[in-house]
Order: C-alpha cells, then sequence, then structure tokens
C-alpha cells in the first residue's frame, strides 16, 4: 500500500461509468473527504496520479490500465446475478467481464454478503448518507422506481395498482427528483427485474 495511503494525505480516484452508480460514489467521496482524503470522481484513470483508484462497477471496465503504484480495488454489485440455470444473458456478460478483469485488482467488494464468502471478496454494504428531515405530506401509497415493461414487473404492478395509489411517474430519474417521489410515498417497492438477480441492496437504501 503506498505510503500516502495510511495518512491524510491519500489521493483517490473513484471511476464510474453509470448514471445508476453517481449517488454511492458520491456518497463514499463526501466520507472520504470529511476524513482528510482527496478525492476525485472519474471514468478513466488514466487521467489521474492517486494513491487509490476504486472501480465501481468492476464488469463496466474491461479496460484496465497498465501497471500501476496505485492500490488498485474494485467494489461489484449486484450485476453479477446468481448464476442461475436460466441466468439473463446480459448477467451472464457481466460475469464473463468480471472473471476476465478480477486478478488485476488488490482488493475486491461486493454488495452481496451471500457472495462474498465462496468467491472471495468483501462484503462492504452499500450504505447511505444521513437524508434531509422528511417533510413532505405522504400523498401516495406505493411508489416503484424502474422500468415497467418486464413481465415480471408488469403483471405485479397492473394488480397492485386497483388497489393502491402509486406515485405517477415510474421514472423520476435520480437526486431531489427521487428523493421526492421516495417522501411522498408511504411504500418504496423493489421488485427484481432479473429472475437470477442477486439482493439489490441500493434500493434498500433509498
Amino acid at each position: 500500500m503506498p505510503a500516502a495511503a495510511r495518512g491524510h494525505n491519500m489521493r483517490v480516484a473513484i471511476l464510474f461509468r453509470h448514471v445508476y452508480f453517481r449517488e454511492f460514489c458520491e456518497n463514499v467521496a463526501e466520507a472520504l473527504v470529511r476524513r482528510g482524503v482527496s478525492v476525485v470522481l472519474s471514468d478513466n484513470a488514466k487521467e489521474h496520479d492517486v494513491d487509490v483508484l476504486l472501480y465501481v462497477g468492476v464488469h463496466l471496465f474491461a479496460d484496465m490500465p497498465g501497471p500501476s503504484n496505485a492500490l488498485i480495488a474494485g467494489v461489484q454489485t449486484e450485476q453479477l446475478g446468481t448464476g442461475g440455470v436460466q441466468g439473463s444473458s446480459r448477467l451472464q456478460r457481466n460475469r464473463n467481464r468480471f472473471e476476465c478483469v478480477k486478478g488485476c485488482y488488490d482488493l475486491l467488494f461486493d454488495w452481496i454478503p451471500g457472495v462474498c464468502q465462496s468467491e472471495g471478496r468483501s462484503f462492504l454494504p452499500y450504505g447511505c448518507s444521513p437524508g434531509p428531515l422528511v417533510t413532505e405530506q405522504k400523498e401516495f401509497d406505493v411508489c416503484f422506481i424502474g422500468n415497467i415493461h418486464h413481465s415480471r414487473r408488469e403483471p405485479l404492478l397492473k394488480s397492485l395498482q386497483q388497489d393502491f395509489n402509486f406515485f405517477p411517474d415510474f421514472s423520476p430519474g435520480f437526486g431531489p427528483a427521487k428523493l421526492a417521489a421516495i417522501q411522498k410515498s408511504r411504500i418504496l417497492l423493489n421488485i427484481h427485474f432479473y429472475e437470477d438477480g442477486g439482493f439489490e441492496s441500493p434500493r434498500m437504501f433509498d
């Protein structure tokens, strides 16, 4: 580990390539900055001379950098699936990408506790920063965020909509708009998109 990585002069680049991971990366960055760490958010490791490169969504980074003096850490997310017999082709593609690059990392973390012991990764809870005090009036029974045009989700949602008042926008985006949708609803509902998807821990912290 670089000497600076053991003290308050550590420099960290947090790398991500999907808006889905932005909130997580921003929260990690805020926590590190509060501890005196210099942090930059980016999508290209080659642009930064740092002590630690932290990749979020390892399966999205097939173009790993060459030899580096930096400690290389990765956070693998739930997009690998559980390896079921009828797993989706997309999750299998993600796993293939992950398997090709995992040997390049000094440390690997995962959001899913169940796979860590069997696959040699360390459990890193998704976590969250304390949100603002909830002041919104609860206007709706249920909030669902995501793609509703799906064979698993659509029939369930249509059935529930007969008895419950849903927040009308299923795709409010990220940041304040998403927070407002959640705060105006009594229940935040999650329905797995993939049959063999792992536990979607980010939704638990919304």
